[in-house]
């Protein structure tokens, strides 16, 4: 797993993986990121087992698109106390402009984009 140097501070690094999820009505579409932006890991479960699939790994953010389903997965995520992080898919420009479309290509967009607000708040 990655780590951050967070700059003007001590030489302590700080693990960084972020998870970005393609929420629908019955599955969620996981991408794991490390802070350097390498895949640990992709996979699709039953919404009901997404709890159990992030406690494996050290995630410091969660990040999904705003969408029906994600209102009882994200207050299982807040009350588990996981750092979770909602965007408006339409303000979510990187996704709407993409060519290829897959549940695979969304849920790593999502990721993508919050290691790069982790590492920004991180480094500042």
């Amino acid at each position: 797993m990655g780590s951050v140097k967070r700059a003007g501070r001590s030489r302590h690094t700080m693990s960084a993986s972020v998870c970005g999820l393609d929420v629908h009505k019955d599955s969620t579409y996981a991408t794991i990121l490390n802070s350097e932006g390498k895949i640990i890991n992709q996979m699709r479960m039953n919404n009901e087992k997404v709890l159990s699939y992030l406690s494996h790994y050290k995630v410091s953010k969660v990040a999904m698109d705003a969408s029906t389903p994600v209102a009882s997965l994200y207050r299982q995520l807040i009350s588990e106390g996981f750092d979770v992080v909602v965007s408006h898919p339409k303000k979510t420009r990187y996704i709407a402009e993409a060519r290829i479309k897959s549940d695979r290509v969304d849920s790593k967009v999502i990721a993508e984009l919050e290691v790069g607000c982790v590492a920004a708040c991180i480094c500042a």
